[in-house]
């Protein structure tokens, strides 16, 4: 699954165990894998990898793309927010998707993903809206994320009360070149 790169980590440190979800690629397809680490320089991937891969051609994540995870542990519950490929009329586009795990190994999709949606045309983030960091302070979750427009890339700003519905800053974006 990792023959060619990998990329676009999440690490968290659990359990006495540092736990990492890496975006791997190879020919066919980009995947999110998972590895282990005792010291959090040697690692050890899953047996189980990929952990997560894009699906058919009839659902929301069906490019050869899932990728850039990024994972919070709430309640015994891991919950991760991810990039994948969408393709529209003109060309694929990059959204956020959401998922949740008891292991961190086995992932169950939200049904109506993407939890956050690219901008309309001629928006700031019209191609996409993914590749995030998200924290949780104080029971909301707030969210950094990569927009761009297919010229300008730039950092917007989301919060949420459940991790799921995001309502984007209106002053968007943040952090432009």
């Amino acid at each position: 699954m990792d023959r060619k790169s990998v990329v676009g980590l999440g690490v968290m440190h659990d359990d006495g165990i540092y736990k990492m979800w890496y975006a791997g690629k190879d020919d066919k397809e980009q995947a999110i894998g998972y590895a282990e680490s005792k010291d959090g320089v040697l690692w050890e991937k899953h047996k189980n990898n990929p952990v997560m891969r894009p699906r058919g051609h009839d659902k929301w994540d069906s490019g050869d793309f899932v990728g850039a995870p990024y994972i919070l542990k709430k309640d015994g519950v891991y919950q991760m927010w991810y990039a994948s490929l969408s393709y529209s009329d003109d060309k694929s586009v990059r959204e956020t998707g959401y998922a949740v795990s008891k292991d961190g190994i086995h992932w169950d999709r939200y049904e109506k993903n993407p939890v956050l949606r690219r901008g309309k045309s001629g928006e700031w983030d019209s191609k996409e809206s993914a590749r995030n960091f998200v924290m949780l302070d104080e029971g909301f979750y707030k969210m950094w994320y990569k927009g761009s427009d297919g010229i300008v890339d730039a950092i917007g700003y989301a919060t949420s009360k459940d991790g799921i519905n995001w309502g984007k800053y209106k002053n968007n974006p943040v952090l432009a070149p």
